[in-house]
This record gives C-alpha cells, structure tokens and sequence, in this order.
C-alpha cells in the first residue's frame, strides 16, 4: 500500500477528465498491471507468507490474487480522486491524509480478504470467530495508521535524500534517477514499518496479535521486511519506466 500523487488529484470537469481516456490511460493501465503482475504480487505474497511463517503453495499461480490487487487498487485511487473532486466543488480545503484516510477505511475490508486468501491454502486459518465491533475498529485503525505513517516516513526520508549531498546520483538530471530514488526511499519506509504491518495483518486473520517479548519481536515482527525495498522499487521505478516505453512507442503513431 502506498499512497502516492493520487492523493492530490482533482478532476475539475469533463474536459480534464477526458485526459484519462486514450494513450495515456491505456499506458498507465497497462504499466500498472505489469509492475503488480510481474514484481508486486509475487513479491506480496511471498512476504506474507513469510510473515506468518507458511509455506509457499506450489499449486498457486505466480500472480495469484492480481484480480483482487487490482480491485483493491483501482478502488483506491477512484475514491480518493471522487473524494478530492468532491471537497474541491464543495471549495472545502482539508488536508491530503483526508481522502487517504476515507479510502483507507472504505477499501479495507477488500484488503483483508486479500490477506486472509495469500494463507488460506497453507491450513493456518482455520474456524475464526467474527470480531467484535471493538477488534474490527482496532484493526481498522491500525491499517489506517500505517497509510498515514508509511506516507509521512516515506515524505521525510525523500526530501533528506534529495537535499543531502552524499547521493551517488542526480535527481534533477532524469526523471527515472528520480523514480528509483523515491522507489528506494518508499521501500525504506516499509522496512522500517514491518512491525506495524504485520500486526494490522495478524488482526486482519486473527482478531489480534501474537505476544511480544525481547526474544521473539525480531524474528516475529521483521519477517519479510526485506521485501520492503522491492515493493518501493516495482510501485515507482518500474511502474514509470514501463509507463514511458509504452507511452513514447504508442504516439509515435
């Protein structure tokens, strides 16, 4: 999950919303299904796995679970453009975390499902009792927080990057020098917030969260987390450079 520039996107009227039909759309389409069906999906089902310590289901496709990956973020993004189009008419001025926030909450139960089904084979989810109305808000929350924190982690780890003198490359000279590096810092922000996912995770399946102690909270709460880094990477650098191969092949004709 990441919440990215479509936070800020307003669609004004038809002729601006008219953008989005055509090469363009097609392009971002298409570079939206390959950085998720190739890198993204794979790699969030493997780390899930990981995270609950099951095995990896050789019977499951690659892919498994795009359809709802797909679902989920497409329902995100169109929520908040509504959302963000909607206070603009409305000439309401919130801040951005606010349609993050009701998208958030709107797609979660979308999320969960996804979640539950990367484990489902492996036999770990068995007979779970429905959460009372305290567990759910607890867990929803907790998938809210980690929006809000991996989005503001990911900001301030950005602009220190880019202001410091110590990165090996120029940001200003290429747009795709840029994607790697907000791909980099992205995944920076998800290692660093493992722990909090995986618990909205275990609340997700389990109504809770195994218990902590000093000998289990590293090898428990930072299972995966390394995968962290290929997610920043396939959501911005991948995604764009696909995007551009696609866009700069399809207008010349």
């Amino acid at each position: 999950m990441s919440h990215g520039s479509e936070s800020k996107v307003v669609i004004e009227g038809v002729n601006q919303s008219k953008a989005y039909v055509g090469v363009h759309a097609a392009s971002g389409i298409i570079s939206f299904l390959v950085a998720r069906g190739i890198l993204l999906v794979p790699i969030q089902n493997e780390k899930t796995r990981r995270q609950f310590n099951t095995p990896n289901i050789s019977s499951e496709p690659l892919t498994f679970g795009l359809g709802q990956e797909v679902l989920i973020q497409f329902s995100n993004f169109f929520l908040r453009v509504g959302i963000n189009s909607a206070l603009n008419a409305m000439k309401l001025d919130l801040p951005p975390i606010v349609p993050s926030v009701l998208s958030d909450i709107a797609v979660y139960p979308l999320v969960a499902k996804r979640v539950r089904a990367i484990i489902a084979g492996s036999g770990l989810i068995t007979q779970v009792e429905k959460p009372s109305w305290t567990k759910w808000l607890t867990s929803v929350a907790t998938y809210v927080l980690y929006g809000i924190v991996e989005e503001a982690l990911y900001n301030v780890i950005f602009e220190k990057v880019s202001d410091s003198d110590l990165l090996p490359i120029d940001t200003t000279s290429s747009v795709y020098n840029e994607r790697l590096v907000q791909g980099l810092c992205l995944g920076l922000s998800k290692v660093a917030l493992s722990p909090l996912e995986i618990i909205y995770k275990n609340q997700m399946v389990f109504n809770g969260v195994p218990a902590i102690n000093r000998n289990n909270f590293l090898s428990l709460y930072t299972r995966g987390s390394y995968f962290g880094i290929l997610e920043g990477i396939s959501l911005t650098y991948v995604k764009y450079a696909v995007f551009n191969i696609l866009n700069e092949n399809l207008t010349k004709h």
